[in-house]
């Protein structure tokens, strides 16, 4: 292990009289911060906990090291784990804070520092002298709390002590510990994700004694290794299941809608046909409720279900295509309206790149949503492909309009090669969402960002002047 971990676990091996194995790992802490570690019951996490205090169960042995900041583990300095099952307290607060040694000027000292540290000076520095029995169970457990920084601690231990507190109670014990976790490490284990989440910078996920995933806990959450997707999707307790159905087909119904109003304003446009025109930009506020709703409803699975793995995933995915889809629906209206303001006058030339880049631009939405319902990486990667060949008919039309612009003819022509080098440009945006969404579907499935067309500043195309 590094010699600059504050805790180090090096072929750790607890086991039972039978020798049997209850906890295997080979761990660094390097940092302070909350280090959530999740799991079901008998996954080896109160063990653990044992282990950092220096209190192991009768009958079980260790094997391995465990260090300190480089040392042996110093006993005499380390909290038992801090939840429900906590003694009572006697005394004042000032005496349960610097228990069990004598109070003096440069204790007093570490008390102030660390109520204020902890976030908690507001809420007790007048109080300290009044007998701890007049707390709440959560201030016990937040006054507990800051003791480790009172008695300078290596770290704190934490045993699912917001169980049986109110939200309130509870999120305001998780900002004392996030404050606590910014000077020193803070372990919390739990069996319910959702009660470790809020505050953990680092994600551990046990399952029979063994590590199955270990990472910064953003990364854990959403793209976990294989092993621990089943092991964490339990610890949420509840599942997006069923409701992300209903959500899929209402996404593809959106697909639908936005790509058949690319198709109608390009027909508008080839044809002239006002009536067509104003049916696409009457129909905006349908295409945007439907995005608003399936917004609002995925968000809603979000906050009730505390999703992780797979179906966060797939819950992010189909926030992000929404969005996607809700703009290729705006760059319809878009064309719709410069098939209004061109009207009924005489084109400047036949528009036969236009449907080309209108017809290969709807078909890569069509397959980026197959891709998603299919989960088919391989069709997502083709979309993104496919984005070349619309990129290249882009920079063929607009060299095509920009000669009716330059080449000294009237204003009638050049104003209107302006407006079909919008529509063009409406076209190219319109398979770059297509590609947004192909991107998504692979996130979705492998858990990776994968970038697999050029950035706008370096993809070639002349846009400098054109509205996105």
């Amino acid at each position: 292990m590094s010699a600059s971990s504050m805790i180090a676990f090096d072929q750790y091996t607890l086991q039972d009289a039978r020798q049997r194995t209850l906890l295997s790992l080979s761990l660094a802490v390097t940092e302070p911060g909350v280090v959530g570690i999740v799991g079901p019951q008998g996954a080896g996490k109160s063990l653990l906990l044992a282990a950092l205090a220096g209190r192991l169960p009768r009958g079980v042995t260790a094997s391995g090291t465990l260090q300190v900041a480089g040392g042996p583990l110093p006993k005499e300095r380390v909290e038992p784990p801090l939840g429900p099952g906590a003694p009572p307290l006697r005394g004042t607060l000032l005496r349960v804070l610097t228990h069990p040694g004598p109070v003096g000027t440069e204790v007093e000292r570490r008390v102030n520092d660390a109520l204020r540290i902890s976030g908690l000076w507001e809420e007790f520095q007048g109080r300290l002298s009044h007998p701890v029995s007049e707390l709440t169970e959560a201030e016990r457990r937040m006054l507990l709390a800051c003791r480790a920084l009172v008695r300078r601690a290596p770290y704190l231990l934490i045993d699912d002590a917001t169980v049986d507190l109110d939200p309130d109670e509870a999120d305001r014990f998780r900002q004392v510990i996030t404050a606590i976790g910014e000077e020193i490490p803070v372990f919390w284990v739990s069996r319910a994700f959702r009660r470790v989440a809020p505050t953990a910078k680092r994600l551990i996920v046990l399952s029979g004694g063994k590590v199955l995933a270990d990472g910064a806990a953003d990364h854990v959450a959403v793209s976990p290794p294989q092993e621990a997707q089943d092991t964490l999707a339990a610890a949420t307790g509840s599942s997006a299941g069923m409701a992300l159905e209903s959500l899929y087909h209402d996404l593809l119904t959106l697909g639908s809608k936005a790509e058949r109003a690319i198709h109608m304003a390009v027909q508008s446009l080839t044809g002239q046909n006002l009536t067509i025109a104003r049916e696409v930009i009457d129909g905006r506020f349908d295409i945007y409720q439907r995005k608003l709703e399936i917004h609002q409803r995925a968000l809603g699975l979000i906050a009730r279900t505390a999703p992780v793995s797979r179906d966060l995933r797939v819950l992010t995915t189909v926030i992000e295509a929404a969005t996607d889809l809700g703009r290729i629906a705006d760059h319809a209206i878009n064309i719709s309206e410069v098939t209004l303001a061109i009207g009924e006058d005489p084109l400047i030339k036949p528009l036969i790149d236009i449907p080309r880049m209108a017809e290969k631009a709807q078909e890569m939405v069509r397959h980026s949503l197959d891709a998603m319902v299919r989960r088919d990486v391989e069709l997502a990667r083709k979309v993104c492909e496919a984005d070349k060949g619309v990129d290249a008919l882009y920079r063929e039309l607009f060299e095509e309009l920009l000669g009716f612009i330059t080449d000294g003819g009237d204003a009638y022509r050049a104003g209107q090669a302006l407006y079909l080098l919008f529509v063009a440009r409406y076209l190219e945006r319109v398979a770059d969402h297509a590609s947004n969404i192909a991107e998504h579907v692979i996130f979705m499935v492998d858990g990776r960002r994968e970038q697999l067309r050029l950035k706008c500043d370096d993809d070639g195309l002349p846009h400098p002047f054109l509205p996105g």
